[in-house]
């Protein structure tokens, strides 16, 4: 039983390791040195399972310590010391309940079709190996999350660890309830996966739903009330013996790794590709056919405001839409102002100099163009780029800065409301500091140049998607998940604003100048279809 498990994580580890070296292949300065490297000359199979089972084992136990991290005890920290006395409620529905609908045994996942029908590992080995790493590492690392925060959401260790067998257990009950099912009706609820999602969704909100509105319900008095614990160990047991006597194993596998199902999957990966950014024929109509309205535009500028009419839905719905959460999220501000005895408006006000650092993030998530660019490319430059006069330096650059223009516009006016947002509450809360939030202001004008020259300098630069819609180029996703990252971590950050926030606007416009330079310079020999 070990050696397949550790043979499961060999072939995990593998595929990881192969992907690493092609991703570092792709890293220009990194290029020649791997050029002739692959995983068959390291020297490291004899170790690899063993390699993966510590890996794995530190993994797993990061998983599990951040997931009741953020469901649990995030959620009991908010309401504060006042909030709801009983948090394993939402233990018992989100490790008992939830487990109920899904099966490890009748997935469907590339790593099940690798090994059983490309490796020909035996499907009821790979079953029992497959349960075996998986509730183990989740037991492991469940159970040590249990006894670090135990004592925050009310766990003693002795609870922590009763409950985190128990959650095993009812891991094998679900496995024996659709083995069961497939038995008797040939019923595989993973396929249905609408009935799924319905499922999943009834279960968070029936947990947050007693949580908050019903903070006398005690789900910790059912988890450790004696019939429960007494009905899920048996149970469990139960099921123990009947995962072991089933012999369905091979049928339940080849119903799981058909070719078919494996087809549709890679199917519908790539459908989710394209589906953001493709136009349907009902979004263009008779109106888009009248091009008087570009006679004064000629070349280039006629083609790019042509495209931005077209896809004019596309493009102007995120922006009205980002416009209509800012002006609703000042409208709740002013309004709960009005409906409190304490003065909010003043105290945002005054709180903008030393805040500030959360406009950072507030920003990214404004501006954020990489949709933008996807529909230029599907949209657009593939098929425009199979033509030479639309690789010419000077055609790219053309298009590049009447793009730019437009996608600046665009971050704008959502800015704007924001502009509008805080010196309306600085006059109404009459605190009339505008000499402090002017340079809050000007932090998020050039915050907006910043990200909207951004995403298109990534584009022009690296042009990282294939005609099937992918991202191949890494140094795109190290340097975007960066940007991410920092604009998140920003808002930690507690720096006094006559510091920080010259060197914010000053990086985001030197940054902005540079970006553009180098588009000019390099797009002509990067901008390519891949």
């Amino acid at each position: 039983m070990f050696s397949s498990v550790l043979t499961i994580m060999k072939v995990e580890t593998s595929i990881f390791i192969n992907g690493f070296l092609y991703f570092l292949k792709k890293l220009f300065f990194l290029k020649n040195i791997l050029k002739s490297t692959s995983y068959s000359i390291l020297k490291i199979k004899s170790g690899l399972g063993y390699v993966a089972f510590i890996y794995h084992f530190v993994w797993s136990a990061m998983k599990a310590l951040i997931l009741p991290g953020v469901f649990i005890f995030l959620t009991q920290f908010l309401l504060g010391e006042g909030g709801n006395p009983n948090p394993l409620t939402l233990v018992l529905m989100f490790y008992f309940v939830l487990r109920l609908i899904s099966s490890l045994t009748l997935e469907l996942n590339h790593q099940k079709f690798i090994m059983i029908k490309e490796m020909r590992m035996n499907a009821k080995a790979y079953t029992f190996a497959h349960l075996l790493k998986k509730e183990g590492f989740k037991f492991t690392g469940r159970t040590l999350s249990f006894l670090l925060i135990g004592n925050l959401i009310g766990m003693n260790m002795l609870t922590a660890l009763l409950l985190s067998v128990m959650a095993t257990m009812t891991s094998l009950i679900a496995e024996a309830m659709h083995l069961y099912g497939f038995e008797k009706k040939s019923f595989v609820l993973e396929e249905h996966n609408v009935v799924l999602i319905i499922l999943y969704l009834m279960v968070f909100a029936s947990g947050y739903g007693l949580y908050f509105l019903i903070p006398g319900f005690d789900g910790g008095g059912i988890l450790l009330h004696p019939a429960f614990m007494a009905a899920v160990f048996l149970l469990g047991a139960a099921s123990v013996v009947y995962i072991t006597r089933f012999k369905g194993y091979t049928e339940v596998a080849s119903r799981a790794t058909s070719l078919e199902k494996m087809t549709k999957l890679q199917t519908a990966v790539k459908e989710a590709r394209f589906a953001d950014v493709k136009m349907n024929d009902k979004d263009f109509g008779e109106e888009y056919l009248d091009h008087d309205r570009y006679k004064e535009k000629e070349g280039y500028a006629f083609l790019n405001a042509l495209f931005f009419d077209r896809h004019r839905k596309f493009f102007r719905k995120p922006v009205f839409v980002k416009t209509a959460i800012v002006v609703a999220a000042f409208l709740l501000i002013f309004g709960g102002n009005m409906l409190t005895e304490e003065n909010i408006l003043i105290e945002l006000s005054s709180g903008l100099s030393t805040q500030y650092t959360l406009f950072i993030f507030i920003m990214y998530l404004l501006c954020n163009a990489n949709r933008d660019t996807k529909a230029m490319f599907y949209n657009c430059d593939l098929s425009m780029m199979r033509y030479g006069f639309y690789r010419q330096p000077k055609a790219l650059l053309k298009m590049f800065g009447l793009r730019l223009k437009r996608i600046i516009l665009g971050n704008m006016i959502p800015t704007l409301g924001i502009i509008i947002g805080l010196l309306l509450v600085t006059y109404f809360s009459g605190a009339e500091n505008y000499r402090e939030i002017l340079p809050v202001l000007l932090m998020i004008v050039s915050l907006a140049l910043f990200f909207s020259i951004h995403y298109m300098f990534m584009y022009y630069i690296f042009q990282p998607y294939t005609s099937s819609m992918e991202v191949k180029s890494p140094i795109f996703s190290i340097i975007n998940g960066l940007v991410y990252f920092a604009s998140y971590m920003a808002m930690q950050i507690r720096t006094a604003a006559a510091s920080f926030l010259p060197f914010i606007i000053l990086f985001s416009l030197l940054y902005g100048a540079a970006a553009v330079v180098l588009v000019y310079r390099k797009a002509p020999q990067t901008f390519r279809v891949k």
